[in-house]
Formats: C-alpha cells, sequence, structure tokens
C-alpha cells in the first residue's frame, strides 16, 4: 500500500509539472511566434530600403560615370591643344636653371633632367610672409622633370645594365635628347650620387665628343652620395 501511495503521489506531480510545462510552452512559443513576426516584418523593410538605395546610387553612379568621360574627352582635346614644349616657361614661372641628376647603382644608371622654376612676382603676391620663409623659398626652388632615361630603356637587361658601355650610350643618348629639345637654353647643373661604373663612363661621355654643347653650359658639378655615420652594422663586402 505505502508503495503505491508513493508511486500515485509521483504520477500525480509528473502530471502536474507536465500540464505546467505545456502550458508555459505554448505560452512561449506564441511569444515567440510575435516576436519572430515582428522581426521578418523588419527585415522586409530594411531590405525595401536597401534595394531603393541600390538604385539611387546605380543611377548617381551611371551619371557620374558619364560625366567623367565628358569630362575626359575634353580634357584629352584641351591637353592636346595645350602641349607645352619641355623648354618653355609654364605660367608666370621663369626656368632660372636646369639639374642634370646622376644616379650610379652598381647594376643600373639613372640620368633625370628637371627645370628649376621661380616666380618672379612671388614677392609681390606674399607681402606678409616673414624673411625666414622668403628665403627658403628661394633657396629651395621648385623643380619640374623634364625627361629621364635609364640603360633598361635601351635594351639592356639584366647584368648588362650595370656595365661601362650601357652608361656610356645612356649619357650619349642623354644629351643628345637635350640638344633636339633645346633644353641647353639656361644654366646647367649636375650632381652626381653613387660609385657605379656608370660614374667613369659619364665622365668620359661629358669631356668627350658626345658632350661637346653641353659641356660649355655646366656651371656647378656637385656630389650627393650620403656618407655613412654611425648607424646599423654595413653588409659584409663582397668578395669573388
Amino acid at each position: 500500500m505505502i508503495q503505491n501511495r508513493i508511486g500515485m503521489r509521483g504520477l500525480r506531480l509528473v502530471l502536474g509539472l507536465g500540464k505546467c510545462s505545456e502550458y508555459y510552452g505554448k505560452r512561449f512559443i506564441s511569444s515567440g511566434k510575435a516576436q519572430f513576426n515582428e522581426e521578418t516584418q523588419s527585415l522586409d523593410s530594411l531590405l525595401k530600403e536597401l534595394s531603393k538605395n541600390k538604385e539611387k546610387n546605380l543611377k548617381a553612379n551611371k551619371s557620374s560615370v558619364q560625366a567623367g568621360q565628358n569630362e575626359g574627352r575634353l580634357d584629352q582635346n584641351s591637353a592636346d591643344k595645350d602641349k607645352i614644349p619641355l623648354n618653355k616657361n609654364i605660367g608666370n614661372n621663369i626656368v632660372v636653371k636646369r639639374i642634370l641628376h646622376c644616379y650610379f647603382k652598381k647594376n643600373n644608371t639613372f640620368l633625370t633632367l628637371t627645370s628649376v622654376l621661380k616666380d618672379p612676382d612671388f614677392l609681390k603676391k606674399n607681402p606678409e610672409m616673414s624673411y625666414n620663409d622668403k628665403m627658403l623659398y628661394f633657396l629651395n626652388l621648385p623643380e619640374r622633370v623634364n625627361m629621364s632615361l635609364s640603360t633598361g630603356q635601351l635594351g639592356f637587361r639584366k647584368a648588362a645594365r650595370g656595365e661601362y658601355e650601357a652608361a656610356f650610350q645612356v649619357c650619349s643618348r642623354m644629351f643628345q635628347m637635350m640638344r633636339d629639345n633645346n633644353l641647353l637654353d639656361v644654366d646647367l647643373e649636375v650632381v652626381l650620387k653613387e660609385f657605379g661604373k656608370g660614374r667613369n663612363a659619364f665622365q668620359a661621355a661629358l669631356f668627350g665628343k658626345e658632350g661637346n654643347h653641353v659641356r660649355a653650359k655646366v656651371v656647378r658639378l656637385s656630389d650627393d652620395t650620403k656618407l655613412k655615420f654611425g648607424g646599423c652594422r654595413a653588409r659584409r663586402p663582397r668578395r669573388l
């Protein structure tokens, strides 16, 4: 009898808990369905807004691309009409001198010709500038690149780019281009950098028949090689 009583009590408890869980489960499911419906509605509205924004952006992009293409065509036409020769002044700026930057690496040679520009009305346009700022402007005048040349542009490849012959041909070609484009109308400054094989080739070309017209215009020769002072330990020298 005791076991039967305990069993009946347990059954009652289990049935009671089952009814409670069923009630609360139905309530939870109904609340979950409501939340799910609200979230789906909000997602649908967000998707609609995104699709509208996408359509607007696509239309704006198409119009901007068309405008850019028209502007590009106009710019190309104007650029073709307003091509400035290399030896002409730009705006109010005057070419004071030209600088030939020579970079002689161990595996290549680079030559770059630039024009130093000066605005003659700079002091009138900037009367409020301090004396130091005016001096800095005249000490560091802006430069414009006219042309550049390297051994690779002449057809030399790989190890041949660092040889003496390649550097000599680059120097002679640069001197010829300067003469053909009338870039020897003002004084010329030569700036040397590093100590590759091209350095000796440049000197030979400048003092030879290739540099007859250029040599008369050189007013200054300087060296821009960096000197190491302290710092990290260098690579070991290569030994053959």
